[in-house]
């Protein structure tokens, strides 16, 4: 009901969050034993494949009673508890069933669909269960063009006084608005997931709060929280409001997204790809308005892409799945397609690819979920890495931004795309050697040996660093796998170097600056101490 839902909201507001604003389901309390929550009516296992799925999700979830049409992350699933999950169905039924797979067969019913398809033989791990074109998403609806429509005269980032941002929240975006503040004079209206300002504007401060970047000297009355959902069309705005932020802004940065590395394409679609339909949208309504649109480096499926073309026509279904495992990379792939075609239109559109996003060079600071993050944290709590020859691209997340909303001053030209990695990447041979002049005392096995200890210590302890993220680590490594090229050698960075020439140089990915990330995480409670790994 209606007059529930600010209870709800309140209830919420008194959960536990981590640094980077997500529940801490680790401060909760534990649920009572055999506490039935199912979603609606029990209905019984009807195979023999529902049956076996029903002991395995009772004794995973700690229930009594689940119904078959139940839905995993509705009845108290969460990530690491789906690694465990795939973990499992892999050891039953001797099947290659994946991570992925529990997010797109999430119901009990479904999932034991997918078991069976398995052991018939249907599908294997290469099989995307949803055959579906996804890459038919990529239509800008019609709608969408400049037409008629002009530049607003304060279109330039030093004269607008409104901006537009998405994802401020973020780990990204909350550095972005951190910039736009230091280094506009505009309003910076927010978009952000609330049933009101007042809740907008709190998680907002939270957040910047969270990565050290609130200042005193900030004026709060230049960001203004816009109450939505990226997925939502109009972005669940009225159509008077969505008119009315368009008369407000001038321009826009287009950040938000849903990140996740595991999720298949379906469930990122609306806020991937729709949402930065809708933004392109706002971007023709009232008046013309630049947009700045933040897309990954991982949508690039060839190793010779250069910064003056977009991405190619859509290539095989086989190529992509070579490419794009990710349905996260898939939704952003649509959107990239979907700017070209606002660009087009007459839509002055430029795209920034970022690859691996670092934490703060001075506070350190990091989103603890970040795939690097969680590789580094795995490594350390395993003490050891494998012995391969690999590039590690880190782009601190200060500089980024930084970066970003200089480019969209001094490099910005309707059309131009820029490739934002470490021209001098680090090698893991270094990264170890400055985490051993930390402390940490750390080994450095085939990388065959590491996998096994990995998957070892993930059964043993289910909230590892690297449960999340096993499944994109192959099972076995070919000498030829173990030498790789890196990022600076895959893609050219011509229109960014130019860009950045009178900024400051590339972060080195130094000594220093992995012993301010490594004691960010150690003041966090997410390594152990350096004392208590690798000695008796």
């Amino acid at each position: 009901p209606a007059y529930m839902v600010p209870a709800a909201f309140v209830a919420l507001e008194r959960l536990p969050l981590t640094t980077n604003g997500k529940l801490d389901r680790r401060a909760l309390p534990a649920p009572e034993q055999g506490q039935v929550a199912h979603q609606g009516e029990l209905i019984a296992p009807r195979t023999a494949t529902e049956e076996q799925l029903v002991a395995i999700w009772s004794q995973l979830l700690g229930l009594e009673q689940v119904s078959v049409e139940d839905d995993f992350f509705v009845i108290g699933g969460h990530s690491l508890l789906a690694m465990r999950l795939a973990m499992q169905l892999r050891e039953r039924f001797s099947i290659e069933f994946s991570l992925r797979n529990v997010f797109e067969a999430s119901t009990l019913a479904g999932m034991a669909r997918m078991v069976d398809e398995f052991l018939a033989g249907n599908i294997t791990s290469a099989t995307v269960s949803d055959e579906r074109a996804w890459y038919e998403d990529a239509v800008l609806d019609p709608a969408i063009g400049a037409g008629d429509l002009q530049l607003s005269a304060h279109y330039q980032l030093s004269s607008c006084t409104g901006i537009f941002l998405t994802g401020a929240t973020g780990f990204l975006g909350a550095h972005l608005l951190f910039e736009l503040l230091q280094q506009t004079r505009a309003t910076i209206y927010c978009l952000v997931r609330a049933d009101s300002m007042e809740q907008g504007r709190r998680r907002l401060y939270r957040q910047l709060n969270a990565y050290q970047l609130w200042q005193e000297t900030i004026d709060a009355s230049r960001i203004v929280p816009v109450p939505g959902d990226l997925g939502s069309p109009l972005f669940g705005l009225s159509v008077q409001e969505f008119y009315q932020l368009a008369g407000q802004v001038q321009m826009i940065y287009h950040n938000g997204a849903s990140v996740n590395i595991v999720a298949p394409y379906p469930v990122l679609r609306d806020a991937n790809v729709l949402g930065t339909q809708e933004v392109l949208r706002l971007a023709c309504t009232a008046s013309l308005k630049p947009v700045h649109y933040v897309s990954t480096i991982s949508v690039l499926a060839t190793s010779d892409t250069d910064e003056e073309t977009l991405i190619g026509e859509q290539v095989s279904l086989d190529a992509q799945r070579e490419y794009m495992m990710t349905g996260y990379a898939q939704s952003k792939w649509n959107a990239e397609k979907l700017v070209q075609q606002a660009l087009e239109r007459g839509i002055p559109v430029c795209i920034y690819r970022p690859g691996r996003i670092s934490g703060h060079t001075s506070t350190g600071v990091w989103n603890p979920d970040d795939y690097l993050c969680r590789i580094i944290r795995g490594c350390i709590q395993l003490g050891c890495v494998p012995d391969v020859k690999e590039y590690i691209d880190m782009t601190p997340v200060d500089y980024l931004s930084q970066a970003i909303v200089h480019l969209s001053q001094h490099a910005a030209i309707p059309g131009k795309v820029f490739h934002l990695f470490n021209p001098v990447p680090a090698t893991l041979t270094e990264l170890v050697a400055y985490a051993r002049s930390f402390g940490y005392q750390l080994e450095r096995p085939p990388y065959n040996e590491w996998r096994a200890r990995v998957q070892q210590a993930i059964q043993e302890m289910p909230e590892h660093a690297f449960a999340p993220i096993l499944t994109f680590f192959p099972e076995t490594q070919t000498s030829e796998e173990e030498s790789t090229t890196g990022l600076h050698t895959m893609f050219m960075a011509t229109n960014t170097r130019a860009g950045l020439a009178d900024m400051t140089p590339y972060p080195s990915i130094n000594e220093q600056l992995i012993h301010v990330y490594l004691s960010f995480l150690l003041q966090k409670g997410l390594l152990p101490s350096p004392s208590l790994i690798g000695h008796e």
